[in-house]
């Protein structure tokens, strides 16, 4: 079986694009661990949030930023490290638009 495939997914990172496309927290971490030489922890709650969003040479504080806007979390960095936990007055925010 033959499909069509995005290619520039795959090959992006040659010109510093990263693609983050359904990832859940875990490999988004992973990589930004990578690209940003930062260390990151994060509470099991979150872990299986997923994200969608592409990346070229934006600083980690704005990829943060757009995280927090994504899902229901919130990213602190305390020395060397960036500590991401559940937002939880954003995430009742969330349920409450949902039920409407």
């Amino acid at each position: 079986m033959v499909s069509e495939v995005n290619t520039s997914r795959y090959t992006s990172w040659k010109d510093g694009i990263i693609n983050f496309y359904n990832l859940n927290l875990e490999e988004v971490v992973m990589r930004l661990e990578t690209r940003y030489n930062q260390k990151f922890e994060y509470d099991a709650e979150v872990k299986d949030n997923l994200y969608t969003f592409t990346i070229k040479n934006e600083p980690l504080h704005e990829i943060l930023r757009l995280m927090e806007n994504i899902t229901p979390i919130k990213a602190e960095q305390k020395d060397e490290l960036i500590t991401i936990k559940l937002d939880k007055n954003k995430k009742r925010e969330v349920e409450r638009q949902k039920n409407k």
